[in-house]
């Protein structure tokens, strides 16, 4: 019963590892797409002002999300000893 418990625990927190990178995932692209579609716009209205004031505070709202969104799921992944401690918690059929 323990073992079916801790099999079940395995398994439900690989599962919600592997949604938490699917949304990551979803996110960055969504991040990226709105850039390209306004990357035009940025082009002709902020770049041409040169770095002052108003294009510090865009800059960083604008690049800091997308730069936290690639960096911050590397972090905060399991290193793989856990991915293995996953795997091995999971009894086998050959094992009964």
């Amino acid at each position: 019963m323990a073992d079916n418990l801790q099999s079940q625990n395995a398994i439900a927190d690989a599962y919600y590892e592997y949604l938490g990178t699917i949304v990551s995932a979803i996110c960055i692209t969504l991040i990226i797409y709105d850039y390209v579609l306004t990357l035009d716009r940025e082009r002709r209205y902020i770049w041409p002002r040169g770095l002052c004031g108003p294009s510090v505070l865009y800059y960083s709202l604008r690049y800091m999300p997308i730069s936290y969104a690639i960096v911050l799921p590397y972090f905060l992944s399991p290193p793989e000893k856990s991915i293995e401690a996953y795997r091995s918690s999971i009894p086998s059929d050959d094992e009964d």
